[in-house]
Protein backbone atom coordinates (compact mmCIF):
# COMPACT_ATOMS: atom_id res chain seq x y z
CA UNK A 1 0.00 0.00 0.00
CA UNK A 2 2.79 2.39 0.68
CA UNK A 3 4.42 1.82 -2.59
CA UNK A 4 1.55 2.81 -4.63
CA UNK A 5 0.90 6.30 -2.48
CA UNK A 6 4.89 6.72 -3.02
CA UNK A 7 4.23 6.38 -6.45
CA UNK A 8 1.24 8.40 -6.59
CA UNK A 9 3.12 11.57 -5.70
CA UNK A 10 5.69 10.64 -8.94
CA UNK A 11 3.24 10.34 -11.06
CA UNK A 12 0.96 14.11 -9.52
CA UNK A 13 4.22 15.86 -9.99
CA UNK A 14 5.28 14.74 -13.08
CA UNK A 15 2.25 16.64 -14.55
CA UNK A 16 2.53 19.45 -11.99
CA UNK A 17 5.96 20.07 -13.87
CA UNK A 18 4.07 21.13 -16.93
CA UNK A 19 1.42 23.13 -15.44
CA UNK A 20 3.64 25.87 -13.89
CA UNK A 21 2.67 28.78 -15.38
CA UNK A 22 3.76 32.52 -15.81
CA UNK A 23 1.41 35.01 -14.49
CA UNK A 24 1.05 38.97 -16.23
CA UNK A 25 -1.26 41.42 -16.72
CA UNK A 26 -3.29 41.84 -20.08
CA UNK A 27 -1.75 45.01 -22.02
CA UNK A 28 1.01 45.88 -19.59
CA UNK A 29 5.19 44.44 -19.77
CA UNK A 30 5.14 43.30 -17.13
CA UNK A 31 4.91 39.21 -15.38
CA UNK A 32 5.77 36.95 -12.81
CA UNK A 33 8.47 33.66 -13.75
CA UNK A 34 8.92 30.80 -11.60
CA UNK A 35 12.03 29.84 -11.11
CA UNK A 36 14.23 26.38 -9.02
CA UNK A 37 14.99 27.78 -5.50
CA UNK A 38 18.18 25.71 -5.82
CA UNK A 39 19.90 22.79 -4.00
CA UNK A 40 17.21 21.10 -1.85
CA UNK A 41 18.66 19.19 1.48
CA UNK A 42 15.70 16.72 2.08
CA UNK A 43 15.33 14.85 5.83
CA UNK A 44 12.82 12.13 6.01
CA UNK A 45 11.60 9.78 8.43
CA UNK A 46 11.56 6.27 8.98
CA UNK A 47 7.77 5.82 9.54
CA UNK A 48 6.78 5.78 5.69
CA UNK A 49 10.32 5.32 3.92
CA UNK A 50 9.15 5.31 0.50
CA UNK A 51 6.03 8.07 0.09
CA UNK A 52 8.26 10.35 2.43
CA UNK A 53 11.10 10.16 0.01
CA UNK A 54 8.71 10.35 -3.39
CA UNK A 55 6.66 13.43 -1.69
CA UNK A 56 9.42 15.98 -1.22
CA UNK A 57 12.08 14.42 -4.21
CA UNK A 58 9.44 14.90 -6.67
CA UNK A 59 8.18 18.04 -5.91
CA UNK A 60 11.62 19.06 -5.70
CA UNK A 61 12.82 17.81 -9.31
CA UNK A 62 9.15 18.63 -10.98
CA UNK A 63 10.31 22.39 -9.90
CA UNK A 64 14.07 21.91 -11.28
CA UNK A 65 16.30 21.60 -8.14
CA UNK A 66 18.97 18.82 -7.68
CA UNK A 67 18.49 17.07 -4.53
CA UNK A 68 20.33 15.69 -1.55
CA UNK A 69 18.22 13.21 0.15
CA UNK A 70 19.30 12.10 3.69
CA UNK A 71 16.89 9.15 5.03
CA UNK A 72 16.53 7.75 8.16
CA UNK A 73 19.15 6.35 9.74
CA UNK A 74 16.79 3.51 10.68
CA UNK A 75 15.67 3.30 7.29
CA UNK A 76 18.33 4.31 4.69
CA UNK A 77 17.42 0.83 1.98
CA UNK A 78 14.32 2.00 0.73
CA UNK A 79 15.74 5.63 -0.51
CA UNK A 80 18.62 3.82 -1.99
CA UNK A 81 16.30 1.44 -4.07
CA UNK A 82 14.19 4.38 -5.15
CA UNK A 83 17.60 6.51 -6.27
CA UNK A 84 18.54 3.46 -8.27
CA UNK A 85 14.65 3.30 -9.57
CA UNK A 86 15.33 6.90 -10.93
CA UNK A 87 18.69 6.47 -11.93
CA UNK A 88 17.47 3.52 -14.59
CA UNK A 89 14.40 6.05 -15.47
CA UNK A 90 17.13 8.08 -16.70
CA UNK A 91 17.65 11.01 -14.61
CA UNK A 92 21.21 12.67 -15.47
CA UNK A 93 24.08 11.84 -12.60
CA UNK A 94 23.57 14.36 -9.84
CA UNK A 95 20.18 15.33 -9.79
CA UNK A 96 19.71 13.35 -6.56
CA UNK A 97 21.99 12.45 -4.16
CA UNK A 98 22.20 10.60 -1.09
CA UNK A 99 23.52 10.29 1.83
CA UNK A 100 23.33 7.86 4.65
CA UNK A 101 24.38 8.34 7.68
CA UNK A 102 24.33 6.91 11.37
CA UNK A 103 24.91 10.63 12.83
CA UNK A 104 22.01 12.48 11.62
CA UNK A 105 22.96 15.50 14.18
CA UNK A 106 26.34 15.94 12.32
CA UNK A 107 24.90 15.43 8.88
CA UNK A 108 22.07 18.12 8.65
CA UNK A 109 23.75 20.31 10.42
CA UNK A 110 26.58 20.40 7.40
CA UNK A 111 23.60 19.98 4.67
CA UNK A 112 22.70 23.29 6.20
CA UNK A 113 26.11 25.26 6.29
CA UNK A 114 27.04 24.24 2.38
CA UNK A 115 26.39 27.79 0.39
CA UNK A 116 24.83 25.42 -2.05
CA UNK A 117 21.84 24.54 -0.22
CA UNK A 118 19.08 26.97 -0.76
CA UNK A 119 16.11 25.10 0.66
CA UNK A 120 16.00 22.46 3.62
CA UNK A 121 13.12 19.93 3.65
CA UNK A 122 12.26 18.49 6.88
CA UNK A 123 9.66 15.97 8.30
CA UNK A 124 10.03 14.64 12.28
CA UNK A 125 9.49 15.62 15.44
CA UNK A 126 8.90 19.64 16.80
CA UNK A 127 12.05 19.72 18.76
CA UNK A 128 14.09 18.64 16.22
CA UNK A 129 12.34 20.73 14.05
CA UNK A 130 13.08 23.57 16.10
CA UNK A 131 16.87 22.78 16.33
CA UNK A 132 17.12 22.86 12.44
CA UNK A 133 15.62 26.29 12.24
CA UNK A 134 17.71 27.47 14.47
CA UNK A 135 20.72 26.36 12.27
CA UNK A 136 18.93 28.17 9.16
CA UNK A 137 18.08 30.95 10.80
CA UNK A 138 21.81 32.02 10.40
CA UNK A 139 21.88 31.55 6.76
CA UNK A 140 18.05 32.89 6.33
CA UNK A 141 17.66 29.75 4.66
CA UNK A 142 14.02 28.86 3.25
CA UNK A 143 12.43 26.07 5.40
CA UNK A 144 9.65 23.36 4.89
CA UNK A 145 8.56 21.76 8.25
CA UNK A 146 6.04 18.98 8.44
CA UNK A 147 6.73 18.60 12.55
CA UNK A 148 4.61 16.27 15.54
CA UNK A 149 0.88 16.14 16.06
CA UNK A 150 -1.42 15.70 18.67
CA UNK A 151 -4.45 14.47 16.82
CA UNK A 152 -8.19 15.33 18.57
CA UNK A 153 -10.26 12.33 17.24
CA UNK A 154 -13.80 13.76 18.00
CA UNK A 155 -17.12 11.59 17.89
CA UNK A 156 -20.19 13.42 18.59
CA UNK A 157 -23.77 11.10 19.61
CA UNK A 158 -25.21 11.51 16.09
CA UNK A 159 -22.11 9.86 14.64
CA UNK A 160 -22.09 6.78 12.51
CA UNK A 161 -20.56 4.51 15.59
CA UNK A 162 -19.19 1.85 14.09
CA UNK A 163 -17.71 3.56 11.28
CA UNK A 164 -16.00 5.90 13.83
CA UNK A 165 -14.80 2.98 15.91
CA UNK A 166 -13.27 1.56 12.46
CA UNK A 167 -11.56 4.49 11.71
CA UNK A 168 -9.92 4.77 15.12
CA UNK A 169 -8.80 1.17 14.89
CA UNK A 170 -6.99 2.33 10.95
CA UNK A 171 -5.84 5.03 12.94
CA UNK A 172 -3.87 3.68 15.68
CA UNK A 173 -3.48 0.09 15.10
CA UNK A 174 -3.62 -0.88 11.21
CA UNK A 175 -1.57 1.86 9.96
CA UNK A 176 1.87 1.56 11.23
CA UNK A 177 0.74 0.84 14.79
CA UNK A 178 -0.20 4.33 15.36
CA UNK A 179 3.93 5.85 14.21
CA UNK A 180 2.51 7.76 12.14
CA UNK A 181 2.30 11.95 12.58
CA UNK A 182 -1.70 12.22 11.56
CA UNK A 183 -2.78 9.41 13.54
CA UNK A 184 -5.42 10.05 16.69
CA UNK A 185 -3.79 10.97 19.61
CA UNK A 186 -6.70 12.25 22.04
CA UNK A 187 -9.65 10.67 21.56
CA UNK A 188 -13.49 12.66 22.77
CA UNK A 189 -16.35 11.03 23.02
CA UNK A 190 -19.65 12.53 23.76
CA UNK A 191 -21.19 10.79 27.25
CA UNK A 192 -24.07 9.85 25.84
CA UNK A 193 -22.18 7.13 23.69
CA UNK A 194 -19.14 6.56 25.35
CA UNK A 195 -19.89 3.19 26.12
CA UNK A 196 -21.70 1.99 22.99
CA UNK A 197 -17.92 3.23 21.30
CA UNK A 198 -15.86 1.85 24.11
CA UNK A 199 -17.66 -1.56 23.61
CA UNK A 200 -17.20 -1.23 19.31
CA UNK A 201 -13.60 -0.53 20.01
CA UNK A 202 -12.76 -2.89 22.40
CA UNK A 203 -14.73 -5.85 20.22
CA UNK A 204 -12.23 -4.72 17.11
CA UNK A 205 -9.51 -4.46 19.72
CA UNK A 206 -9.84 -8.27 20.65
CA UNK A 207 -9.57 -9.19 16.42
CA UNK A 208 -6.39 -7.44 16.20
CA UNK A 209 -3.37 -9.98 15.52
CA UNK A 210 0.53 -9.43 14.82
CA UNK A 211 1.40 -9.43 12.05
CA UNK A 212 4.58 -11.69 11.13
CA UNK A 213 6.15 -11.53 7.71
CA UNK A 214 7.11 -14.92 7.75
CA UNK A 215 3.14 -15.50 7.83
CA UNK A 216 2.16 -13.20 5.21
CA UNK A 217 0.34 -14.81 2.21
CA UNK A 218 -0.75 -12.05 -0.10
CA UNK A 219 -1.74 -14.36 -2.62
CA UNK A 220 -4.37 -15.97 -0.29
CA UNK A 221 -5.37 -12.02 0.76
CA UNK A 222 -6.28 -11.52 -2.50
CA UNK A 223 -8.55 -14.56 -3.25
CA UNK A 224 -10.37 -14.25 0.14
CA UNK A 225 -14.29 -14.91 -0.96
CA UNK A 226 -16.15 -12.16 -1.36
CA UNK A 227 -17.91 -11.18 1.94
CA UNK A 228 -15.52 -12.27 3.94
CA UNK A 229 -13.51 -10.16 6.03
CA UNK A 230 -9.92 -10.21 5.94
CA UNK A 231 -6.89 -10.42 9.04
CA UNK A 232 -6.79 -7.36 10.67
CA UNK A 233 -3.39 -6.93 11.70
CA UNK A 234 -0.95 -4.62 13.14
CA UNK A 235 3.19 -4.43 13.31
CA UNK A 236 6.10 -3.42 15.51
CA UNK A 237 7.34 -0.77 17.12
CA UNK A 238 10.35 0.98 15.61
CA UNK A 239 12.47 -0.11 17.97
CA UNK A 240 13.29 -0.76 21.72
CA UNK A 241 13.14 3.09 22.61
CA UNK A 242 9.69 3.22 21.42
CA UNK A 243 8.44 0.54 23.27
CA UNK A 244 9.76 1.83 25.87
CA UNK A 245 8.77 5.38 25.54
CA UNK A 246 4.91 4.32 25.01
CA UNK A 247 5.10 1.75 28.27
CA UNK A 248 6.36 4.70 30.36
CA UNK A 249 2.97 7.01 28.69
CA UNK A 250 0.83 4.40 29.89
CA UNK A 251 2.52 3.91 33.10
CA UNK A 252 2.33 7.55 33.90
CA UNK A 253 -1.45 7.65 32.99
CA UNK A 254 -2.54 4.69 35.48
CA UNK A 255 -0.42 6.35 38.63
CA UNK A 256 -2.62 9.21 38.12
CA UNK A 257 -5.97 7.35 38.01
CA UNK A 258 -6.68 6.14 34.47
CA UNK A 259 -7.29 2.77 33.69
CA UNK A 260 -6.33 -0.05 30.90
CA UNK A 261 -9.28 -1.76 29.61
CA UNK A 262 -6.79 -3.58 26.84
CA UNK A 263 -3.23 -4.11 25.99
CA UNK A 264 -0.68 -2.27 28.00
CA UNK A 265 2.08 -4.70 27.64
CA UNK A 266 4.65 -6.05 25.11
CA UNK A 267 3.41 -9.35 23.36
CA UNK A 268 6.52 -11.66 24.11
CA UNK A 269 5.23 -14.23 22.25
CA UNK A 270 5.02 -12.12 19.11
CA UNK A 271 8.42 -10.17 19.71
CA UNK A 272 9.94 -7.53 21.88
CA UNK A 273 8.88 -4.67 19.85
CA UNK A 274 4.90 -6.02 19.45
CA UNK A 275 3.29 -3.59 21.90
CA UNK A 276 -0.39 -4.88 22.38
CA UNK A 277 -3.14 -2.51 21.06
CA UNK A 278 -3.89 -0.79 24.21
CA UNK A 279 -7.11 1.34 25.19
CA UNK A 280 -7.21 3.57 28.10
CA UNK A 281 -9.95 5.48 30.12
CA UNK A 282 -10.32 7.44 33.09
CA UNK A 283 -7.86 9.69 31.17
CA UNK A 284 -7.70 13.29 31.62
CA UNK A 285 -6.73 16.55 29.57
CA UNK A 286 -3.10 17.20 32.02
CA UNK A 287 -1.66 13.52 31.88
CA UNK A 288 1.02 13.22 29.51
CA UNK A 289 -0.68 10.26 27.37
CA UNK A 290 -2.94 13.64 26.50
CA UNK A 291 -0.39 16.22 26.13
CA UNK A 292 2.65 14.22 24.08
CA UNK A 293 2.18 12.62 21.19
CA UNK A 294 2.20 9.05 21.54
CA UNK A 295 3.51 7.48 18.23
CA UNK A 296 1.98 4.18 19.36
CA UNK A 297 -0.63 1.93 19.13
CA UNK A 298 -2.57 3.63 22.42
CA UNK A 299 -5.70 5.12 22.47
CA UNK A 300 -7.11 7.25 25.00
CA UNK A 301 -10.70 8.00 25.71
CA UNK A 302 -11.73 11.45 27.40
CA UNK A 303 -15.60 12.07 27.79
CA UNK A 304 -17.33 15.60 26.67
CA UNK A 305 -20.54 16.77 26.89
CA UNK A 306 -21.47 19.81 24.69
CA UNK A 307 -19.86 20.92 21.23
CA UNK A 308 -18.16 24.32 22.80
CA UNK A 309 -16.34 22.10 25.09
CA UNK A 310 -14.80 19.77 22.70
CA UNK A 311 -13.62 22.21 20.83
CA UNK A 312 -11.85 24.40 23.41
CA UNK A 313 -10.28 21.17 24.89
CA UNK A 314 -9.02 19.66 21.16
CA UNK A 315 -7.62 23.30 20.43
CA UNK A 316 -5.15 23.36 23.53
CA UNK A 317 -1.97 22.16 22.16
CA UNK A 318 0.85 23.99 20.51
CA UNK A 319 0.31 21.30 17.68
CA UNK A 320 -1.93 21.80 14.87
CA UNK A 321 -1.50 19.24 12.14
CA UNK A 322 -4.57 17.04 12.26
CA UNK A 323 -8.32 16.50 13.80
CA UNK A 324 -10.93 14.52 12.98
CA UNK A 325 -14.58 15.08 13.60
CA UNK A 326 -17.26 12.34 13.05
CA UNK A 327 -21.07 13.57 13.09
CA UNK A 328 -23.81 12.76 10.71
CA UNK A 329 -24.74 16.09 11.18
CA UNK A 330 -24.00 18.59 8.09
CA UNK A 331 -23.88 21.84 10.21
CA UNK A 332 -22.09 20.72 13.08
CA UNK A 333 -19.25 19.10 10.98
CA UNK A 334 -18.64 22.35 8.84
CA UNK A 335 -18.88 24.31 12.18
CA UNK A 336 -16.48 22.46 14.34
CA UNK A 337 -14.15 21.90 11.53
CA UNK A 338 -14.08 25.65 10.93
CA UNK A 339 -13.39 26.36 14.45
CA UNK A 340 -10.12 23.29 14.78
CA UNK A 341 -6.82 25.16 14.33
CA UNK A 342 -5.13 22.69 12.27
CA UNK A 343 -3.97 22.28 8.95
CA UNK A 344 -6.31 19.38 8.02
CA UNK A 345 -9.26 17.87 9.31
CA UNK A 346 -11.18 14.77 8.15
CA UNK A 347 -14.77 14.48 8.82
CA UNK A 348 -16.51 10.91 9.17
CA UNK A 349 -12.86 9.62 7.99
CA UNK A 350 -9.07 9.27 9.27
CA UNK A 351 -7.63 9.02 5.66
CA UNK A 352 -6.58 12.48 4.83
CA UNK A 353 -3.33 11.67 3.34
CA UNK A 354 -3.81 12.67 -0.79
CA UNK A 355 -0.96 13.47 -3.63
CA UNK A 356 -3.46 15.96 -4.86
CA UNK A 357 -4.16 17.55 -1.39
CA UNK A 358 -1.84 20.42 0.69
CA UNK A 359 -0.39 17.77 3.49
CA UNK A 360 0.80 20.16 6.00
CA UNK A 361 0.53 21.36 9.64
CA UNK A 362 0.01 25.08 11.38
CA UNK A 363 1.55 26.19 15.18
CA UNK A 364 3.89 24.26 16.21
CA UNK A 365 3.42 21.33 13.65
CA UNK A 366 5.46 23.70 11.44
CA UNK A 367 4.46 25.76 7.95
CA UNK A 368 4.69 24.53 4.34
CA UNK A 369 3.12 22.23 2.58
CA UNK A 370 2.98 19.12 0.47
CA UNK A 371 1.29 17.40 -1.95
CA UNK A 372 -1.28 19.38 -4.63
CA UNK A 373 0.11 22.80 -6.89
CA UNK A 374 1.04 23.74 -2.79
CA UNK A 375 3.77 21.46 -2.91
CA UNK A 376 5.83 22.58 -6.08
CA UNK A 377 5.63 26.27 -4.90
CA UNK A 378 7.52 25.04 -1.89
CA UNK A 379 10.59 24.69 -4.52
CA UNK A 380 10.09 27.72 -6.30
CA UNK A 381 11.39 31.14 -6.22
CA UNK A 382 9.09 33.78 -7.56
CA UNK A 383 10.36 36.70 -9.94
CA UNK A 384 8.35 39.72 -10.56
CA UNK A 385 9.80 41.67 -14.03
CA UNK A 386 8.71 45.18 -15.83
CA UNK A 387 10.04 45.39 -19.24
CA UNK A 388 9.85 49.32 -21.00
CA UNK A 389 11.53 49.01 -24.31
Amino acid sequence: AEIAYAASFVSWFAAEAVRVSRGGISGCAQRIEYEPVGVAALLTPWNFPAAMVTRKVAAALAAGCSVVLKPSELTPLTALALAELLHRAGAPPGVLNVIVSAQPAMCSRELIRHKAVRKLSFTGSTRVGGILLGLCATRILRTSMELGGNAPFVVFEDADIGRAADMLVFSKFARNAGQTCVSANRVYVQDTVYDRFLAQVFARVEKLEPFKYEDADAEAAKKAPRGQSQRIVFGPMINERAVSRVKKLVEDACKNGAVVVAGGRVLEHAGPLYFAPTIVTGVTDTMRIVTEEIFGPIVSLLRFTDESEVIARANDTDAGLAAYVFSSNVQRSKRVSAQLQYGMVGVNTAQISDARMPFGGIKASGWGREGSSEGIKEYQNVKYLREEM
